[in-house]
């Protein structure tokens, strides 16, 4: 699951990241049926969420094709306008801060 976490973050991002690690699981349950052929067919899945220091960037290493066009690691000092889930994250995050290498 790590691996495939710092592998996804590079692909989509470019930057290789330390984990600090799981700071909560999300559940996600699609309400309305979806059209046409779908690569996962169940309608409930989980999503798995790090914490994560950004270690070194490689813009070269993102996927081109990819749909994440927008994604970024931003400082968390900075962040503000969040919705109370978030700022929840983010605390759990700043926890973990301190144990990442």
């Amino acid at each position: 699951m790590e691996d495939t976490a710092r592998r996804e973050v590079l692909e989509e991002t470019g930057w290789d990241v330390d984990l600090a690690g799981v700071i909560a699981f999300r559940h996600l349950q699609w309400l309305v049926p979806l059209s046409g052929p779908q690569p996962n067919p169940y309608p409930d899945f989980l999503q798995v969420i790090f914490a994560a220091r950004a270690r070194r960037h490689r813009p070269g290493a993102r996927e081109p094709e990819g749909y994440e066009t927008e994604a970024e690691f931003r400082l968390i000092e900075g962040l503000s306008g969040l919705t109370e889930e978030d700022n929840h994250l983010i605390e759990a995050a700043r926890k973990l801060a301190g144990n990442v290498s």
